[in-house]
């Protein structure tokens, strides 16, 4: 037993489990359960800049909604795979989400 208080990786891994288990308790379950979503305005910049290779033009504002809207729609239809503790490969849905996404942005 000795040993083992002498030894700095039990110390480290007795230290980080503690972080750990405190940033639980401080940031709360209902932190990561919010049903709002942030669109931040570099958001709308990643997605106007990834409109205009394709068209050669800046999108309207519809059109900047409607990209707006399906990037919503998106993560909330991931979110709610998660919610109901379905069995989902992320890199499948990543992998399936942008061989979709990448002939639309050609269009």
């Amino acid at each position: 037993m000795k040993y083992w208080l002498k030894e700095p990786l039990f110390h480290f891994l007795l230290i980080g489990t503690a972080i750990f288990f405190l940033y639980g308790w401080v940031a709360g379950a209902d932190r990561f359960r919010s049903n709002e979503m942030k669109v931040t305005s570099a958001k709308h910049k990643n997605l106007a800049l990834a409109f205009s290779p394709t068209r050669q033009r800046p999108p309207t504002q519809s059109e900047l909604d409607g990209m707006i809207k399906d990037l919503i729609q998106e993560e909330r239809s991931f979110t709610q795979y998660f919610a109901e503790d379905l069995n989902v490969n992320v890199c499948s849905y990543l992998r399936i989400q942008s061989v979709v996404a990448t002939p639309i942005l050609y269009l």
